[in-house]
């Protein structure tokens, strides 16, 4: 969509194949590239991925091998506000802060896994009815053995042709032109032995422990010699053992559900590290479709070695922040048969993390308290349906995160068969809307988002119109992005301080599904 010099371009292509009954791989290509609607806005984000799984008698194997890369060009935001609250200024031509710049992020991501599984004991065989006249059959063993090895590499790195000081408030080394480079690597390997259910006695829980070990590698400029004008490097390590083990039910066949699993650091960096998360589901009918679900997680964290250390071109601190602990319920109430979801979640977080108005990260010492409450209901009319969903939060400490008190979604279509179900018709109206609040900036130099109070944003509507068609494997789907803009062709419709939505945008696109 978007046409010519406004170009958004989405490809994802996919293909999968069974090379034998017990072995399937498959492979996948993503990219996404947009020229961007207002001023030095071009993105380009790809992934390929290649995926296996082997299945037969005892043995379970799966990997995943997958490369990603990003060039993300750099605009600062707008120059001044007033050019989109207030004027019908083309977003081409709007000032940004950093016009002139040739500001880019880049980043290399790869990373791998692979898991085997061995099944030990007597296979049993289970059948769960799929519906009144099919039943599914599976096998499930007594106990089993898990391995699991992960491996990622990350490189970004910060780049600029010319370096706007003006917009930055502080230029460390070099003042006409920028280089930050930061690497990391991880390797995480997991082994778990697992008693599962009995398919006999459905409340019967299954049991598993494990242990995990985890070692992270930093290279990244940690000083800068005046004198010699000159960046110094380093590597910093991290790494950490950890004892797993979980108590679960998740047997369908069961009106109540519940998995918990809890994680412990041992020994090295993040020794005294721990989680523990999980859910409890009771059914409430014969038929599992109306239940009642409550969820729950603590945890205490060792920080991102990021926000301890950086020494960047614009960004520098040294900090040594302790753990963060968090504290998160929620619960809810599902009805599929009236396609309503209500509930409500409360998170507290001590010695949060975040960005301040100056850019730099602090640690407060005061508790963040986050309550949500939502309600999800889909009324329906014939073919007319009318997806409804509400927020409501609040946070205790604004000024350090604040949030619009209220969000909501509207998704209203028609949709219907037509031409003796030859053509599936969807079309409709959508509606996103969030009261004002003081959302963050954003800065590029470290990709972070960091405080604000000067502006706030919200209490815009944004309304999307959109077509879908669907004949046989085929899908065709056109939408106008926030075609509200035409009615004034200004607002105050930004997702960041400084950083508007696109103005009205056109979008097309097809989904075709090839069957061997």
């Amino acid at each position: 969509g978007g046409g010519k010099g406004k170009a958004e371009n989405m490809l994802d292509v996919w293909h999968v194949q069974n090379i034998l009954p017990f072995w399937s791989a498959g492979l996948r290509y993503r990219t996404i590239s947009g020229d961007g609607r207002y001023a030095n806005q071009k993105t380009k984000v790809s992934t390929f991925s290649f995926f296996t799984s082997y299945e037969r008698e005892r043995w379970v194997l799966s990997g995943f091998l997958s490369r990603n890369k990003g060039e993300i060009e750099e605009n600062g935001g707008i120059a001044d506000r007033y050019q989109v609250v207030d004027t019908v200024v083309k977003a081409e031509n709007i000032p940004v802060n950093l016009q002139m710049s040739e500001v880019y992020n880049n980043f290399r991501n790869i990373n791998f896994q692979v898991q085997g599984q061995y099944n030990i004991g007597k296979a049993k065989e289970l059948i769960t009815p799929v519906d009144t006249s099919r039943n599914d059959t599976s096998y499930t063993y007594p106990a089993k053995v898990v391995l699991n090895i992960r491996t990622e590499g990350n490189r970004h790195s910060f780049e600029e042709g010319s370096i706007n000081e003006d917009f930055y408030r502080h230029t460390y080394i070099d003042s006409s032109q920028t280089n930050d480079t930061y690497n990391s690597k991880l390797i995480e390997v997991s082994a778990k032995f697992v008693l599962n259910e009995h398919p006999k006695y459905k409340y019967l829980p299954g049991l598993y422990a494990g242990l995990e070990f985890k070692r992270e590698k930093y290279d990244q400029r940690i000083d800068y010699d005046t004198l010699s004008v000159g960046s110094i490097y380093g590597t910093d390590t991290y790494v950490g053992t950890f004892l797993t083990a979980g108590i679960f039910n998740v047997d369908t066949n069961a009106a109540l559900n519940y998995d918990v699993q809890g994680r412990l650091g041992l020994l090295g960096y993040y020794a005294g590290n721990f989680k523990i998360d999980g859910y409890i589901r009771q059914a409430l009918n014969k038929e599992k479709t109306t239940f009642l679900r409550a969820d729950a997680n603590i945890q205490l964290q060792s920080v991102n070695p990021f926000l301890n250390h950086y020494v960047g071109t614009h960004d520098q601190w040294e900090n040594d922040f302790k753990a963060v602990k968090t504290i998160d319920i929620r619960a809810r109430y599902v009805n599929q048969r009236l396609r309503t979801d209500v509930g409500a979640s409360f998170t507290n977080i001590f010695s949060h993390v975040y960005f301040d108005s100056t850019i730099m990260p602090r640690q407060t010492s005061k508790a963040l308290i986050v309550f949500t409450a939502w309600a999800k209901e889909v009324f329906k009319a014939g073919p007319v349906y009318f997806d409804q969903r509400v927020y409501v939060q609040k946070s205790t400490q604004e000024d350090i995160l604040s949030l619009p008190t209220v969000a909501l979604y509207s998704h209203n279509y028609y949709q219907d068969w037509l031409f003796k179900h030859a053509l599936e018709l969807q079309f409709g109206i959508d509606l996103f809307y969030n009261t004002s609040f003081y959302a963050d900036n954003y800065m590029p130099s470290i990709m972070q988002f960091y405080n604000q109070k000067v502006y706030k944003t919200g209490n815009y509507p944004k309304v999307d119109v959109f077509l879908n068609l669907h004949i046989k494997r085929a899908q065709l789907f056109v939408k106008y992005e926030h075609v509200n803009f035409h009615l004034k062709e200004r607002g105050n419709f930004f997702s960041a301080a400084d950083y508007p939505i696109n103005p009205a945008m056109l979008k097309f696109g097809v989904q075709w599904d090839f069957f061997d």
